[in-house]
């Protein structure tokens, strides 16, 4: 069984040889995508433009509210405590 130590040094030697692996299959990969932008005559900019918009989600509007606090509710989720499903109506906002 090897020691604490060698199994440090051991662990240092193979992190060496995994970020010297990584470097050498980054420039490959680079490479490869400055051939298939060459191929198909991309431009940086042509990437930027197709690169994928961060999604908005809309917030809910809120459906029920209680008409002691003023808290809402949309609806969605785990009703609060004070909403009582039996007189829905009585916490309906109308529009």
């Amino acid at each position: 069984m090897q020691t604490y130590r060698e199994l440090l040094a051991a662990r240092d030697r193979l992190e060496r040889d995994i970020e010297r692996a990584r470097e050498e299959e980054i420039g490959l990969v680079i490479a490869s995508i400055w051939q298939q932008m060459d191929e198909y005559g991309l431009t940086v900019e042509d990437l930027q433009r197709y690169r994928s918009k961060p999604l908005h989600r809309r917030r809910a509007v809120p459906k029920y509210r209680d008409p002691r606090s003023g808290a809402t509710w949309s609806g969605r989720g785990r009703p609060p405590s004070w909403f009582d499903p039996r007189a829905e109506r009585d916490f309906l906002i109308l529009k």
